[in-house]
């Protein structure tokens, strides 16, 4: 399998979307050069810039991060990320399982400072950390990003052992 960065994921999409780097900058209300500098990996990607991209280059956010092309869910009409929710939803998870900050750190590959400062909502969280909180946690990727339902975050399994049921 082809490991795509999120700037080579992002040309690919555009340009089979047929879009230049200036169709797809006014879609998304910034530059062309902002583009391009996504494209070229030189800047990391907000993860509340996410939703906007995703629905611009009209895949889901879960396809987005998941670097696939295809458009499963329409969440990205409906739902908007917030950082706060979604620190809320760290520490929720956190609890629940009851590990430490310094643990759950430790498990993702970034210090204990860092990721309290996440939890303050005092610092952005990088995709792969997302990630890989996400895949630590067993949640479900597009539930986990706008943060719908604490509920949700813990039916992953269920729902896919429902499925197979079928």
């Amino acid at each position: 399998m082809e490991k795509l960065t999120y700037g080579e994921y992002i040309k690919r999409r555009r340009v089979e979307l047929g879009l230049s780097q200036t169709d797809l900058a006014k879609v998304l209300s910034c530059s062309y050069q902002a583009i391009s500098k996504y494209e070229n990996d030189l800047v990391n990607i907000d993860l509340s810039f996410i939703n906007k991209l995703a629905k611009a280059l009209k895949v889901d956010v879960e396809s987005f991060l998941l670097k696939k092309y295809e458009k499963n869910n329409d969440f990205t009409e409906n739902y908007t990320f917030d950082s706060e929710r979604l620190a809320k939803s760290i520490i929720f998870l956190r609890e629940k399982k009851m590990i430490s900050q310094k643990d759950l750190a430790k498990e993702i590959g970034i210090s204990a400072t860092r990721l309290s400062k996440i939890e303050q909502c005092n610092s952005n969280l990088k995709i792969e950390e997302f990630l890989k909180i996400a895949e630590f946690f067993n949640v479900n990727i597009t539930s986990f990003y706008y943060t719908i339902d604490e509920k949700e975050l813990f039916n992953k399994n269920d729902n896919k052992e429902n499925e197979e049921e079928k």
